[in-house]
């Protein structure tokens, strides 16, 4: 069965490593993606969110894994990149190649199953770069015992969420969280999700939610699923931006002109107790920045809060916010940039990826483990 341009997700084929994916269905070329226009559109993450989510990695934390696209090197310049999903063992730091995919730079990547044997694949068109959503249509592709690729997720304005289980994909205009059944082959609603608010958050053993409420200066909600009703909120005052990680939210404020970042842990929502954690970097324009944080240790890692900027900085910082001390400033490899920064869902790593300046190949990987605070380059061979 001929597979066409997929929907112009730019996931257009797949193989695996000894045989090429079965396919499915799609329309026949020359068919327009049509990006939503939806008066339900997200606000733009970056105006509320310190450390906004985009998918680009994805953990497994029953398993130590982490998961990320990385376009190889193409000698032939006629032939266009691909991108290979990658599988990458935070305890050992070895290297798994899962499958070959043709795709775009900002798809993103939602994990299934237990441990993860299938991944669906977006690639958000039209809402705010670099905040995890837009319209897109999404394809699962399953490594796991029978290797194929399936239409997963029909075209709608998605955001990818945080939960208690992964990420997962979030739909705006029907408010429910959904998940792609490996055994049905169908799409199967999670929960639906209270009205108010962009979702950051979805408690799903204990069916609570956590939104941000573009509302004054904006305010962060914390909802019962089941009954909608409202539990608690936090009223942001002005220039004030959210700090997450995972359930935990914190509050940070950004001072220019003493380049300066203060985050206050909140007790009940980010801690048992109340905290300050106090961030000056060394090169970084803290009003330019982004702030991916572990609470409990203080430890964040610094880069630029969009690719234009993160570009241009050729670098990031690691701090101890507790003591407010740089403990490392890390440079890309030459001609790379930091592209992407993620905290595992346990708290124990930064997982660092890098990539080409003008073809966007992965150039280098680090995790830092927080507990020996040691970074560690990742030898780019893959096991398999």
């Amino acid at each position: 069965m001929r597979f066409y341009s997929f929907l112009l997700l730019a996931i257009c084929s797949i193989s695996a490593s000894a045989a090429e994916l079965p396919r499915g269905n799609a329309p026949g070329p020359g068919k327009k993606f049509e990006v939503l226009q939806t008066a339900d559109a997200l606000p733009s993450c970056h105006d509320y969110h310190m450390n906004p989510e985009v998918g680009d990695i994805a953990f497994d934390s029953a398993v130590g894994m982490a998961y990320f696209l990385g376009q190889e090197v193409v000698k032939d310049q006629s032939k266009a990149p691909k991108n290979l999903l990658i599988q990458l063992s935070l305890s050992n730091l070895t290297l798994k190649k899962l499958a070959t995919i043709s795709s775009k730079k900002d798809t993103k990547i939602v994990l299934h199953n237990n441990p993860a044997e299938a991944a669906t694949l977006l690639s958000p068109r039209g809402g705010n770069t670099g905040c995890g959503q837009g319209t897109s249509k999404g394809v699962t592709v399953q490594w796991g015992g029978q290797r194929r690729i399936i239409k997963s997720f029909a075209k709608k304005y998605y955001k990818i969420l945080k939960s208690s289980k992964g990420t997962q994909v979030f739909s705006i205009a029907n408010r429910n969280v959904s998940a792609f059944d490996l055994g049905a082959f169908q799409r199967r609603t999670i929960k639906k999700l209270p009205k108010n608010g962009v979702p950051l958050y979805f408690d799903i053993e204990n069916l609570v939610s956590y939104h941000f409420e573009d509302e004054a200066d904006g305010q962060l909600l914390r909802y019962n699923v089941l009954s909608s009703k409202l539990e608690k909120k936090i009223k942001l005052a002005a220039g004030m931006k959210l700090v997450q990680q995972e359930h935990q939210f914190g509050v940070a404020t950004v001072n220019d002109e003493e380049g300066l970042i203060t985050v206050n842990q909140i007790k009940g929502w980010s801690g048992s107790r109340s905290k300050v954690f106090r961030f000056r970097p060394n090169k970084i324009d803290v009003g330019q920045s982004q702030l991916h944080m572990n609470f409990e240790s203080g430890l964040a890692v610094l880069t630029g809060r969009n690719e234009s900027i993160s570009r241009s900085l050729g670098k990031l910082e690691i701090i101890d916010g507790k003591q407010s001390q740089i403990l490392q400033i890390v440079k890309a490899p030459k001609n790379h940039f930091w592209s992407s920064v993620a905290l595992s869902p346990n708290g124990q790593y930064f997982v660092l990826l890098a990539r080409h300046l003008n073809d966007y190949s992965l150039g280098a990987i680090s995790v830092y483990n927080l507990a020996q605070r040691k970074l560690q380059k990742v030898h780019m061979v893959f096991t398999n």
